[in-house]
């Protein structure tokens, strides 16, 4: 095994560390003036539009009747890696959600069928960013975009190989 060494004294070299560590910290804090807000109109069309705040959908999922709706939230130093085709993607909790309320109307096997084809069927609605400079300084990670995707699927699509007779109580275990 091999050990990292320094010619620093012990006690100098971690007030270095911690000085670097206090200073690095200090400056992505910011003076909160860094960060702006975009959406992209229409939602999946990569323009940009800016605006003054965070969507309020973000933090309160709006209803809309017959759907299911789902936000996802992804991070990068990037728009253009973050925020660009199914990015950020609620796949995952909208095959989790599906299955979940599924299982007790048709089956554990058939509730994960319908599930992972209703997180196909995804579409996007709308999506929006926080943009942040971290610090000044010229290196990887200066810079942070916070994303936000509102994605919905049509009830109706999802339930649509779910037997006639369980129909109505596939469709109320989705809408609730």
């Amino acid at each position: 095994m091999h050990r990292h060494t320094t010619n620093l004294p012990r006690k100098r070299g971690a007030a270095l560390m911690l000085a670097l560590v206090l200073s690095s910290g200090l400056a992505a804090c910011g003076t909160g003036d860094t960060a702006h807000y975009v959406a992209e109109e229409p939602a999946g069309s990569e323009q940009w539009v800016e605006i003054e705040d965070e969507p309020a959908w973000v933090t309160e999922t709006p209803h809309h009747d017959g759907y299911v709706r789902f936000v996802a939230t992804g991070k990068s130093n990037l728009r253009s890696i973050i925020a660009t085709g199914n990015r950020p993607s609620a796949t995952r909790d909208a095959v989790l959600f599906i299955a979940s309320r599924l299982t007790p109307v048709v089956g554990v096997e058939q509730a994960t069928q319908i599930a992972n084809s209703g997180a196909n069927a995804l579409q996007l609605a709308r999506r929006a960013c926080r943009e942040e400079i971290l610090t000044t300084d010229p290196v990887p990670g200066n810079t942070l975009c916070t994303a936000w995707a509102l994605w919905e699927v049509s009830i109706a699509d999802v339930i649509a190989d779910v037997p006639e007779s369980l129909r109505e109580a596939a469709h109320s275990a989705l809408a609730r």
